[in-house]
């Protein structure tokens, strides 16, 4: 069972969460309650995006970018059910288009 991040973030005020899920999928969260003022959230809005740059330069790459408004939308089953329905799928071989002939095709022959 995934830890509770929702117990880690604060409940009242703006923030961002980098979570690693089951050791495979890296997740930024931004959240911002519905509490928090509109000055607080500009704030966090606008400096998401440098501080995203600052841990890629670190490595990082995030698989998902989820932002929430409702610590509640961080328990365990809600992250599960975010990686499970944003997952790529495995892409499946499509046949090679086959090239049309002509019905008076004639194959090509080589003198000898």
């Amino acid at each position: 069972l995934h830890y509770e991040m929702k117990q880690r973030v604060p409940q009242n005020v703006p923030s961002y969460a980098l979570y690693w899920f089951d050791g495979s999928t890296h997740m930024f969260v931004c959240l911002c309650p519905s509490s928090s003022s509109v000055w607080e959230c500009m704030v966090y809005s606008t400096f998401q995006h440098g501080f995203t740059e600052c841990v890629h330069d670190l490595g990082i790459e995030f698989d998902i970018r989820m932002e929430v408004d409702d610590p509640e939308e961080l328990s365990a089953e809600a992250l599960e059910s975010e990686v499970s329905s944003r997952l790529v799928k495995p892409v499946v071989a499509q046949p090679k288009f086959k090239h049309l002939i002509s019905p008076n095709h004639q194959p090509r022959t080589t003198p000898s």
